[in-house]
């Protein structure tokens, strides 16, 4: 979720991604852009991170029975926008069963100051845009919010209400590295330690 390289490069990108299939025994993964691997508007290193991953953001996909969000939050930190909230109520449920999973790299949760790396670009101490889709989100069996600029003294967070998780992780200096690995065919999470 976003802030793999302070300075990314195409033949850092090529690196990680081999590293990734071959220590995580996949083929195929998400990545979400940081504000370290794109900055906050055009440069160069938003090319690169388009050149490598060639996706618009949101981006919506169904994987099994599972809806996957990935968000660009280097756009709007912080805050699902009005395209995201809007993806969400519009999204056809078939089966009450179904997870959604929101990946972005700024915190999205009520209160993201208490952990998050940096505040750069936010707006509020709640996460406002949560009461717009609330309805929506308890049809589903579980949410999970995925962010990834976790830092203010801690590299890991997790809380859950109701049938909501907000799961928070991040790189920065600590001494152990771990990456959120989830499976959406059994719906289960774990950290990959690098």
């Amino acid at each position: 979720t976003g802030d793999v390289f302070n300075e990314p490069s195409l033949k850092k990108w090529d690196k990680f991604i081999s590293f990734i299939k071959k220590n995580a025994d996949i083929n195929e993964f998400i990545i979400i852009p940081g504000n370290h691997d794109v900055g906050f508007e055009d440069n160069t290193k938003r090319d690169v991170f388009f050149q490598i991953f060639d996706k618009k953001f949101p981006n919506l996909e169904k994987r099994y029975n599972n809806y996957i969000i990935s968000i660009d939050t280097t756009i709007h930190p912080f805050s699902l926008d009005e395209k995201v909230i809007n993806l969400i109520l519009n999204l056809n449920l078939e089966d009450k069963s179904s997870s959604l999973f929101i990946l972005a790299h700024h915190i999205l949760r009520p209160y993201p100051i208490t952990i998050a790396n940096a505040t750069y670009g936010l707006k509020s101490t709640t996460l406002n845009d949560l009461q717009k889709i609330n309805q929506k989100l308890k049809k589903f069996k579980n949410v999970y919010f995925i962010s990834g600029d976790a830092g203010n003294n801690i590299s890991f967070d997790c809380f859950k209400n109701k049938n909501v998780h907000f799961i928070s992780s991040g790189l920065g200096n600590y001494k152990e590295k771990n990456i959120i690995l989830f499976d959406e065919v059994i719906g289960s999470i774990s950290l990959l330690n690098l």
